[in-house]
């Protein structure tokens, strides 16, 4: 792996990792400060949706799906900050939890062809530009070299010194 993979690969992590902490803090908030614990698959949801956007590829948002189904079960259900998954509530967030980043990474995965597909395009019609513009440049006295060329050639032994040397010019 090159050292720009092993980058990206590590910004990819640290942004999962940063994004699941912020939004498990904030979940804290919402059961805590608002009583709402009912919002707190939401903004799991959100932060699965901000990774599976902003990270590259399927891997990411379906790891931070399972982390966050874990968080949801360890912190915010009871038997709080032990793991229970014979509660089939538990188990139905997980599964939507899980298709909800596969369709989200799936969409950003799109979206993202779709811009490198245009900048690729938009690329090649700079590309063919500046060749049309190079060689309607290069055209002109390109064809005035093989005029004089064509002429010397056919005519060698009709042109004086001092004609051949002007074509030649």
């Amino acid at each position: 792996v090159s050292m720009h993979g092993k980058y990206k690969y590590l910004c990819n992590i640290i942004f999962t990792l940063g994004i699941l902490g912020i939004f498990f803090a904030i979940s804290l908030i919402v059961e805590n400060i608002l009583n709402a614990y009912s919002l707190i698959p939401a903004v799991f949801t959100l932060a699965i949706f901000l990774i599976s956007l902003f990270t590259d590829g399927f891997f990411y948002g379906i790891m931070a799906s399972l982390l966050s189904v874990l968080a949801l079960n360890f912190a915010f259900t009871f038997p709080y900050f032990k793991f229970n998954f014979s509660i089939p509530e538990n188990m139905i967030s997980a599964v939507i939890m899980l298709v909800i980043t596969i369709m989200s990474s799936t969409l950003a995965i799109k979206v993202k062809q779709q811009e490198k597909i245009k900048a690729e395009t938009v690329h090649e019609k700079m590309r063919a530009n500046l060749l049309r513009a190079v060689s309607h440049d290069l055209r002109t006295p390109l064809t005035t070299i093989y005029g004089s060329s064509s002429a010397m050639i056919e005519q060698y032994d009709c042109l004086s010194k001092e004609q051949l040397l002007q074509l030649a010019t």
